[in-house]
Formats: C-alpha cells, structure tokens, sequence
C-alpha cells in the first residue's frame, strides 16, 4: 500500500516565520514501496527544480516594421534563452507610435529579404533549443499581399429596385454598393463579384412577406446585367444579391506589408495562404522536421461588420439544414419573413460558426500537422463589447486548434479570457493553455512584483503555458529604452529590470510545469447552450475571476458545447467522462431557449446510464426524462449529491486550481489581496500529508499542525500579498 500525498507549493510564504513549516528541505519521499510511482513522482520533484524548457515561457517577437538585422536576430535570442524564455513567436508588425522616424522601414514580409531574416532566426532557433514559431501574417489577421480576391474576404451584398406590372421590362439592376476598400478596377466595378439572387418580392409598407412562395426567384432572368421579366400585376421589390470582396485588410503590418483577408469561410483559401508562407520559406513536407519552425499562430478574429459570405456559401447551408437559403436572403436587405426572422439567422449564424471553424481552424490545424506543425490561435474572441464580429462558438473553435490562446490584459476593459480558453482545451482533450499575457498601453510601468498577481489569477483559471506580450527587437543605437511594441508589456534588454528577470521567469516555469502536469478537476459541466457566436462569459467584463450563478467558488466547472456533450461524453460509474481522463459529478443544463432536441434525447440517455443531472429550465424539467435534480442551485444539487466543496478558506480570500496527477493531489493558491493573510484551508483530500513547494525558491517543505476529518485536509495557511501557491 501507499500512502496518499498531498503536495503544497506556496510563494510567498516563507517571508515570514511560519510554525506550521518545517524547513527541512524533502530529499526522501514517504512512500512505502520504492516503485513506478516513486519514480514518477521523484521526475515531477526534479523538474521543479529545473523545469523543461517545453514549459518555459514564450514571447510575441515584435519585429517592428520588419527593420531587423542578422547580429540583432541573434541577441535577442541569446539574451531570450540566458533569462529563462525558450520559445520566440515572430511578429512581423507596424511601428504604431513611430517619432521622428526612429523605426527604420524593412523589406516586405516574407519577400526575399524578409525570408532570408526569418530563416537566419530559425537557424538560431535550432543551434540555442529554442522553438520558434511565426504569426501567419505581418500584424493579423490571416492575409497578405499575395492574397487576390478571389480567394480574398467576402460578403454579402445587395441593391433595390422597384418595379410595377403588368409590363414587359428589359433593363440594367443597380450594381450593390460595396465598401470603399472594397478592390476595384479602374472602372470602379469590383475585381471579384458573384452573383447571388435577383428575388422579386410584393411590395407592402410594412416590408413583411406573407408567405416564401410569394417571393420569385429570377436568376434565370437575369444574365448578370439586364433583367428580362414579365412583371405580374401589383408593385414589386426587385432585390440583387451579390457575393463580393469585404476589402479588410491586415491590422498593424508593416509599412511595406499591407494585403488583403483571406476567405475565413473556404477552406481552400487557408490552404493556400499557410502553403504560400511555407513555400515562400523553402518548407516542403520532406524537410519540415529540420526547418526550425515548430507552429503557426493565427490572432484574434476582428472581422469588419458585414453578412459573411462565401463562393458556396448556398450549398453549404444547404449540407447543414437541408433546404435553400435563396427565398430566405430578404431577411439580410431589411424585410420579416414569416414567423419571423429569428429561426433562420439562428440557422444561418450557426451555419457561419460551424464553417470558419472548419474551414479557418481545423483546416489549418489539419494542414500544419501534415509538416509536424501545430496551430496555435486566439480562436475564441473575447466577445461583445470587445469585439462584436466574431462569429464563432468560441468553445468548438479553440478546441479545433493544436494550442487554444486566449489573453490577458493589465488594466484595459477587464479583458481577461482564460476560464473559456481552458474549459475548451480540457473538454477537447488538448492539455495546454496559453495566453497572450500582460498586454497593455502602459509604458515601462509593471515589474514582476506587478505582473504576477495577474499571471497567478490567469493560473487559477487554467492557464499553464505564457507567452508574452510582448519581447521587441531592438539595437544598441536605439538607446534605452529602445524600441518597443505600442500595445505590449516592456520585457526586453531595454527595460531596466531585464538583468534581473530570471528568476521571474524561473516562477513562471514552475509553474507552468505543475498545471500541465494531470488532469484538472471539476465538479460541474456547465453546457452554454447552441447558438453562435456564443462565449464565456456571454458578455467580456471580467475583472474577477468568472464564476457560475448558484456555484460556491469552492467548486470549480468547464463550459461544455454541443459538440462535446454529443460527441465526447460518456457515463461511468455514474459520473460524466470524457476521452481523455476529464470527469465531472454534475452536468448542467441552464434555463436556455437554444437546447435542442438532440441535446435532450443525449441527456436523457445519460441520465438512463446514471449521470447526475440539473435542469435549471422548468419547462425543460418538467419534459425531461429520468431522474433528475431541478428547482435548485448548483450549490445544493451538489450538496444533494453529498460532494464537499473542493477548496474552502476560512475568510475568503485566496483563489484555487486544483489538478490531479495520478494519486497526487496538487492545488495552487492565490492571495487575492495587496495584505499578509493568514487562514484555515481545507481540502477535499483524504488523510493526506502535505507539503509545501516554494516555486519562487525552489523550495520543498513538510507541513505540520495538519488535520485530517471527514475526508478533508484542513490546516493554516499565511500567504504573502498577493503570494501565490500549489498545493
């Protein structure tokens, strides 16, 4: 038999004399049997202590306006891996605030010299280990220069024209209007257009249609120009729908870089772009292994508003629903079609949702894996009010990257996504969770005393891979302190902690290495319903930590789509699991209009198979099948269910994530506050014996005046301002 360890790894903990410590470093583990798990559990120990550079933090490397230099490549690499960063993210991007014109203006991304600067820093990638990866584009979003448009952004757009009959009409339509950046040639038509439709529609003052039927389709009347109709009786509404160019272009590239967006909803545009940029790098699927360049990152989606649209969009609606979207397009120029509009932009914002993320993330994941490449992506939002464009489920779209990034900002609109960010990574089996992290407007303000109170709530929501935001190149002629991105925490040679900022990032490892390390534990399965765009939380303001209306803070969750419960979930032992090892007590189904059948009909399943299950809607309740908990919180279901909170402190004030890594329990801990705390905690740990591991020392101690009741370990625990702890 062995005995049942509870690790605590507390920062901050130590500034102080602690009774409840015993400073006897822990060299001999108190296992009975000396064995696998011994092993095991002496390699987490050892990589504490050094932890791999697979967890060490990365950083966007801004190359601002693409002005490099080989000898500058070089030194920021080198200074990069002697501070504790082992991965760099080039970011070929615009000098914003650029004074007198300090920022020199480099070659165009990826042309010839551009290409010989990227391959200079692959090469050093490869001589120092670090791993080097690229954002697919100068600034972001997915495009470039090469980018025609034909395979260019699309959407939909329409023109009015009226028309009484009976008469025999012969005449031109007016051509839609289109954006102003919209390509054009030099006769002011678009370079790429399609037509869509040509519906003739009874007019009426109230723009409401009476029935689909009355609405006719003339596309076989029209032969792009002119309209050859007889017009019945009555007053018409003649709409044209075309599919052109929305013109976006890049945000923040280079001077020399700007292009236009890909087709996010074609699936042959994303080929074609990631194929252009390897090409372009002499990458083949022979040589990939030894190119240097380990991923490729697409930014977060801030589309132009528009209806989006693409070449087939008509038959892929069609795949997902079954019936033509044609008679349905008045609803896009203004009218209500019967039964109102609702039903179908639901249908057709789902249809949306669903396509980017196959055409935009899977497909660019699936291609990249084909040169042992991953994808990494800031695939869900933030949403509204950050960025009301996006239109995907955030969940199904960051669980359909290689690594899902989300970010974190100081001080800016509360932007904080990470809770969604990991909930998609845990329910997709993916295992890291990355963040763009410390973004923000303030200049050479933030140290690390400054920045880990906000790393260490980003680790309590599930982060557990960093990527900072951001390491600029600069040169020993731009002074101090040199040239830095507008929009990016200052972590480079030019701040003046930077000689001092190993152990910063040694934190930081640690970290990192532990809350890779197992699986996350939750109690609850929170399903956010099927809509699109749909996030977590619905509306981006986030200054704490996001938390579930009815669920103590003491519990913890994952947001779940319709994908996952569908696809993925399955009950044993009447608890709800998932391929990969995750597994919850409670599923939750809020009171939500968007659940549909097939959610019912799979819940109810569950349900049959032993699954606990709380149905928030009364209406839903009271149709449900099996034996189910409703009319009451998550609290109390789970209370029902007789399962203790996970994490308590007595006064409230400390934070928690917890992981399990085989039959090791392992919890970090936050102070929340700017003071010296000191609290009883308890864990949902049985007769553990705890200790505690310094990340920020690197230090391992026993912990004494423990209790252990009722399956709880429960002892006092003083943690510095803002310290921060595993345990």
């Amino acid at each position: 038999m062995h005995k049942l360890l509870l690790v605590l790894v507390l920062s901050g903990v130590l500034g102080q004399n602690n009774p409840d410590l015993s400073e006897d470093n822990i060299a001999v583990f108190d296992f009975e049997d000396y064995d696998a798990e011994y092993l095991d559990f002496q390699k987490l120990s050892d990589k504490f202590f050094d932890p791999p550079m697979s967890s060490r933090p990365g950083t966007f490397w801004c190359w601002l306006n693409g002005d490099v230099t080989k000898a500058s490549i070089t030194k920021d690499l080198e200074e990069m891996k002697a501070k504790g960063i082992s991965r760099a993210e080039i970011w070929d991007v615009a000098a914003v605030y650029n004074p007198e014109d300090e920022y020199g203006i480099g070659p165009q991304f990826l042309g010839d010299d551009s290409v010989q600067m990227i391959k200079h820093a692959l090469s050093e990638g490869k001589r120092l280990g670090m791993r080097i990866g690229m954002v697919g584009s100068s600034g972001w979003n997915a495009g470039g220069s090469w980018v025609a448009p034909e395979w260019a952004s699309k959407a939909l757009y329409f023109s009015n024209f009226e028309l009484k009959g009976p008469q025999t009409f012969s005449g031109e339509l007016p051509f839609p209007e289109l954006p102003d950046h919209s390509p054009k040639d030099a006769s002011g038509k678009p370079v790429f257009y399609k037509e869509v439709a040509v519906l003739a529609i009874p007019e009426n003052m109230d723009r409401k249609i009476e029935q689909l039927d009355d609405i006719i389709i003339l596309n076989k009347q029209f032969d792009g120009k002119v309209l050859n109709w007889e017009v019945p009786k009555g007053n018409w509404a003649i709409v044209r729908f075309i599919c052109s160019n929305t013109g976006q272009t890049l945000i923040v590239p280079s001077p020399e870089s700007s292009g236009l967006f890909i087709d996010f909803l074609d699936p042959e545009a994303t080929k074609r772009h990631l194929g252009y940029i390897l090409n372009r790098l002499g990458i083949t699927l022979k040589n990939a292994k030894e190119s240097g360049l380990s991923y490729i990152e697409f930014d977060s989606m801030e589309l132009d508003r528009a209806t989006p649209w693409t070449n087939a969009m008509d038959s892929i609606f069609h795949s997902h629903h079954g019936f033509d979207i044609l008679p349905f397009l008045p609803v896009f120029s203004g009218w209500e079609i019967p039964g109102g509009n609702d039903n179908f932009l639901y249908k057709f914002n789902k249809t949306v949702s669903d396509q980017l993320i196959f055409s935009h993330y899977t497909t660019g994941r699936d291609f990249l894996a084909q040169y042992g490449m991953e994808l990494v992506a800031e695939a869900g939002g933030p949403g509204p009010p950050i960025w009301n464009t996006c239109p995907v489920d955030a969940i199904k779209a960051l669980g359909n990257v290689s690594i899902p990034r989300g970010e974190f900002w100081i001080r800016h609109r509360n932007m904080f996504l990470i809770k969604e960010v990991a909930s998609a990574s845990h329910t997709y089996g993916l295992g890291l969770v990355d963040a763009e992290s410390f973004t923000t407007w303030r200049r050479w303000k933030d140290a690390p005393h400054d920045l880990k109170k906000y790393v260490d709530r980003a680790f309590c929501e599930g982060l557990n891979t960093v990527t900072i935001h951001t390491f600029a190149n600069t040169r020993p002629e731009h002074g101090f302190p040199g040239r830095t991105y507008h929009a990016g925490i200052d972590i480079n040679p030019g701040t003046t902690w930077w000689k001092q900022a190993r152990p910063f990032m040694d934190y930081l490892s640690r970290c990192s290495y532990l809350l890779t390390q197992g699986l996350f534990v939750a109690d609850v399965a929170y399903y956010y319903g099927d809509k699109a765009p749909n996030f977590f939380p619905e509306f981006h303001d986030v200054p704490e930590k996001p938390g579930l209306d009815g669920l103590n803070p003491g519990y913890d969750f994952d947001i779940i789509n319709t994908d996952v419960l569908l696809n993925r979930m399955q009950v044993q032992n009447n608890r709800i699991v998932l391929p990969d090892g995750m597994s919850y007590t409670l599923l939750v189904l809020p009171d939500r209009e968007d659940i549909p059948d097939k959610v019912v009909e799979r819940v109810e399943n569950m349900i049959q198979s032993g699954a606990k299950v709380l149905i928030q809607g009364s209406k839903l309740a009271e149709k449900m099948e099996g034996n189910i908990l409703t009319g009451i919180s998550i609290d109390d279901a789970l209370a029902k269910l007789s399962i203790p909170k996970d994490f308590t402190s007595e006064s409230g004030l400390f934070d928690y994530i917890h992981r399990k890594i085989g039959k090791t329990d392992l919890y970090f801990v936050r102070n929340k506050t700017d003071k010296w705390v000191t609290d009883y905690c308890s864990f949902r740990v049985n007769r553990a014996k705890p200790e505690l591991w310094d990340p920020v020392k690197a230090g391992q101690y026993k912990i004494r005046n423990v209790q252990n009741v009722n399956k709880i370990t429960r002892f006092p625990l003083q943690l510095a301002p803002h310290g921060s702890c595993f345990i």
